[in-house]
């Protein structure tokens, strides 16, 4: 991402280029969203303008939204970018948690923490826009539980980065092969065409995307790897989706 050349206030807020990548829409298009959505909702949107500069050393205008504003912007998106958002705000917010809190004692309590976790994640994005109190306190409490997670992980987890057909042949609940799972997680908007992780779930420390070491036919193959918190993560993803079919 371009360096941003304005110091944010110590309210936290996300730039309207860090939703254009994390959304993959041009930064134009995103100022233009942030313009029509805050002037139909009587916001101000001059109030939260800024500027940044370029590696030509050209500086260009964006915008800095804190946490309700961007809500309101992107609630028209589709759920895919709505999800990169709300990930996003999850990592900046649990960053901010200084409360200290329990550990689970082992992988299984890890992962049943992380399913609750992605559990109401879902469920919040169903809430109206309209409850905004109501999404504030689940907003928290899921903080939290994200925090609980990453930190058990860190803590507890210590095998190294693995292969998806490892991980597919490590954890009993993934019932399919290596080549169905890459097709869930391509379904599931985690994976592109080409199986390469989108930049969001790298940065969230769930995969690594490297290239070899040696070359192949004049080319170095890049490889993607799960991280010890991208098991966790990725577990309980698919326990989710196994749920919800058992439901359906």
């Amino acid at each position: 991402m371009q360096e941003l050349s304005v110091l944010k206030s110590n309210k936290q807020t996300m730039s309207s280029l860090e939703i254009a990548e994390l959304t993959g829409k041009e930064h134009s298009k995103v100022m233009a969203d942030i313009r029509q959505v805050l002037d139909e909702a009587g916001i101000g949107y001059a109030d939260f303008g800024g500027s940044y500069s370029t590696k030509q050393n050209k500086v260009l205008s964006c915008f800095y939204l804190p946490r309700y504003e961007c809500d309101l912007v992107v609630s028209g998106y589709s759920v895919l970018y709505r999800a990169a958002i709300i990930s996003r705000w999850h990592e900046l917010e649990t960053e901010k948690i200084k409360n200290e809190i329990s550990l689970p004692s082992n992988y299984i309590e890890a992962l049943q923490a992380l399913v609750v976790s992605e559990t109401e994640k879902e469920e919040l994005r169903l809430i109206s826009a309209g409850q905004a109190s109501q999404i504030e306190h689940q907003t928290e409490v899921i903080k939290q539980k994200d925090q609980y997670v990453i930190a058990s992980n860190e803590a507890s987890i210590k095998a190294g980065e693995i292969l998806v057909r490892e991980f597919c042949k490590s954890v009993d609940i993934v019932d399919i092969g290596e080549k169905q799972f890459y097709q869930w997680m391509r379904d599931k908007g985690i994976v592109s065409e080409n199986n390469e992780p989108y930049s969001q779930f790298v940065k969230a420390g769930y995969f690594t995307y490297k290239p070899t070491e040696e070359m192949h036919g004049g080319k170095y193959r890049y490889t993607i790897r799960i991280t010890p918190r991208g098991k966790v993560w990725l577990a309980s993803k698919y326990l989710l989706h196994i749920d919800t079919q058992l439901e359906s």
